[in-house]
């Protein structure tokens, strides 16, 4: 676990993903659907602008870093990819990847226990 640099941020982004509500994501479905395209998809624009998701000048682990890395980040850490790569890539796409608002709700939440299950690994190393 001493590795892991940002074991904090990413306990608080659980609680976030946690605590987003359909109504969150309906009052930013206007602004997505302006600003889709390849790069900033439904799911991402609208989780980016909730959590930083997508983004590492956004994302609150990738800020709680400091630094332009992903060394000692939670997922590379545990998982020896990044966020978005190998094992992590399922429910990182999911969100990326929704087309609505349920979609997204559901994606965001298995987001949300997987990462508190890499949380508990690392607690528990």
């Amino acid at each position: 676990m001493n590795n892991i640099k940002n074991l904090e941020a990413a306990k608080e982004l659980v609680k976030k993903y946690n605590s987003i509500t359909i109504e969150e994501i309906e009052k930013l479905e206007e602004a997505a659907k302006e600003q889709n395209n390849i790069l900033y998809s439904y799911g991402r624009f609208i989780t980016n602008a909730l959590t930083g998701f997508g983004d590492s000048n956004t994302c609150i682990l990738c800020i709680w870093m400091i630094i332009d890395t992903c060394t000692g980040c939670i997922y590379e850490a545990l998982t020896n990819n990044t966020c978005s790569k190998g094992i992590n890539e399922k429910t990182y796409e999911a969100i990326r990847d929704a087309n609505n608002t349920i979609e997204l709700l559901t994606a965001i939440k298995e987001r949300a226990k997987y990462l508190q299950s890499l949380i508990d690994q690392a607690e528990s190393l």
